[in-house]
């Protein structure tokens, strides 16, 4: 089944869409308040497995149910997000996104890559 997402880095959590989790006959495990933009509610916990479209596979994740647009089935939250490395790039007018798990064995800086091609230093910004 594909499904569309939103990748959510202000998110600690994902959250699955009522409307699509009643249609998957997901049941709740437990409830747990959750706190978000709109203040704080009670909201259903479930288990699903997930899979990407480069083919990595998320099993035994936990996401809350809650009232997302409807053109939007799952937000991905941090709990996923930080398992690996999420790089978004806009070279040549097109937007490239890549997520990969585990990260990379060498961290890097895009500012450091930058500054290489502009033949600048890094800049720190405090």
């Amino acid at each position: 089944m594909i499904l569309s997402a939103i990748w959510d880095t202000g998110a600690t959590r994902t959250f699955i869409n009522r409307h699509f989790s009643e249609k998957l006959d997901l049941i709740p495990i437990e409830f747990q308040p959750v706190v978000g933009a709109n203040g704080s509610q009670m909201a259903g916990l479930v288990v699903l497995a997930i899979k990407l479209p480069n083919g990595l596979f998320i099993p035994d994740k936990r996401a809350f149910i809650c009232d997302l647009p409807d053109s939007v089935n799952i937000l991905i939250g941090m709990d996923i997000i930080q398992l690996g490395d999420f790089h978004i790039s806009n070279a040549g007018g097109k937007t490239l996104f890549s997520f990969v798990v585990p990260s990379l064995p060498t961290p890097f800086s895009l500012a450091e890559e930058a500054g290489k091609l502009n033949g600048q230093k890094d800049q720190k910004i405090d």
